[in-house]
């Protein structure tokens, strides 16, 4: 709370938001507060930034390809392992000081890096590379945020990504009925690509971020923070990309999970997922030169969007899960169709999946995100909670990050 205090003498309300739970209802996850209170404290640096969960070192997969993959498919390659331990153990470490290593990738510039082993750009790599279809791909885009693959334990709450692997991943998911349960909690996996890539922008918590010149906020309270500042990231400067590593970092989580326990269900995002969705969508309306205008532009739209009607803001919600159903019916189809040579009861848990999100496009059921309460009573309101408490904290930011950038470092000393 003291530190709150001091860092938010320009905006209070909204620093509370930001480093606080601004939904009382939503206090059983807040990774959002530490990436903004990593951001006020890092203002005008660099940092790197990690869950309590992460174990160093970073490591690197024995087949990892050297160069930058520019027009990547953004899922990885996945391994999988008898157990967290033998995950964590896996790859080679990283040889030098993984911090260091780290900060002089972030913030620097594209042209740069891609001169450098190991991510060295070759002109046999240029093969086939249409700079037209990619205009991010350019000598002067900043690094905004790295961020590494996963070895350990899963970071995802569910393991629905898992059908929509590769073959190669897929063939070893489901290798024999035994490993196929076993894997089925997403425990012992390595995710991550064999060459680094460049992304529009990070989905996953950055190992490292530029905040020489400005660093956006997230949601304080709820999961897929990262979704949101990732898109945030990429709306408030569009000329920046995310480079993603071929390290990992190990996870260990806190205690085991049952992620298999949702298979069953019709998908159904988190309210973040929607609200970084609908930053994303906006910002190409966006004209503002500097990422201090941008993010108070954005704070605009979602005032708009909570200032609709009541059964707009329920329609918004029904519409963006009639998609997110529709859209995995539509990818789980199609992966179980190329995978000829599946195992029937891969091939069975896909069919059930399937067929979950089918029948809740048929009969869907009222508009929740599965973060919600299920007894929620007022659906349109917590949209409108949602949408002006970070409205608030997004036009407070650039004020609040001006401050942070003067009295961090004295703040950080006391």
């Amino acid at each position: 709370a003291a530190v709150a205090a001091r860092l938010g003498a320009p905006a209070p309300a909204a620093a509370r938001a930001a480093l606080g739970h601004p939904d009382p209802a939503n206090t059983g996850f807040g990774g959002g507060t530490g990436y903004n209170l990593a951001a006020l404290l890092g203002a005008g640096s660099a940092y790197a930034m990690l869950d309590d969960d992460f174990v160093l070192p970073l490591s690197l997969p024995g087949d990892a390809m050297p160069g930058l993959d520019f027009d990547a498919v953004p899922d990885s390659t996945t391994r999988f392992f008898d157990s967290a331990d033998a995950a964590l153990a896996a790859g080679i470490p990283l040889a030098s000081e993984p911090f260091v290593h780290a900060l002089g990738v972030c913030g620097g510039r594209l042209g740069d890096i891609w001169q450098l082993d190991p991510w060295r750009v070759t002109r046999d790599d240029l093969a086939g590379f249409a700079p037209s279809r990619l205009p991010r791909i350019n000598a002067d885009a900043r690094i905004a945020t790295l961020t590494h693959g996963h070895r350990g334990d899963s970071g995802a709450q569910s393991t629905r990504w898992m059908y929509l692997l590769d073959d190669a991943s897929r063939r070893a998911f489901a290798a024999d009925a035994e490993r196929y349960a076993r894997n089925l909690e997403g425990g012992a996996v390595w995710f991550g690509p064999e060459r680094a890539r460049i992304d529009a922008q990070t989905a996953f918590t950055p190992f490292a971020v530029d905040a020489r010149q400005f660093v956006p906020p997230t949601v304080a309270g709820g999961r897929s923070e990262d979704l949101v500042f990732g898109a945030l990231v990429a709306a408030c400067d569009p000329g920046c990309v995310a480079l993603h590593s071929n390290l990992t970092i190990g996870h260990r989580q806190e205690r085991a999970r049952l992620r298999s326990a949702t298979l069953a269900d019709a998908s159904t995002p988190v309210s973040n997922q929607w609200l970084a969705d609908l930053l994303t969508s906006a910002s190409p309306e966006l004209h503002a030169d500097t990422p201090s205008r941008r993010v108070v532009s954005l704070g605009n739209v979602l005032r708009d969007a909570a200032a609709s009607s009541p059964a707009r803001r329920l329609e918004m919600v029904s519409d963006y899960l009639r998609y997110a159903r529709a859209d995995m019916a539509s990818r789980l189809a199609a992966a179980r169709d190329a995978a000829g040579d599946a195992p029937d009861f891969w091939r069975r848990d896909v069919d059930r999946m399937i067929e979950a999100q089918r029948l809740a496009l048929l009969d869907p059921p009222p508009p929740r995100f599965s973060d919600w309460p299920a007894d929620e009573r007022d659906a349109a309101g917590r949209v409108a909670l949602l949408l002006e408490s970070f409205a608030a904290v997004l036009e407070a930011w650039p004020a609040l990050l001006d401050h942070a950038a003067q009295c961090a470092d004295s703040l950080l000393q006391d």
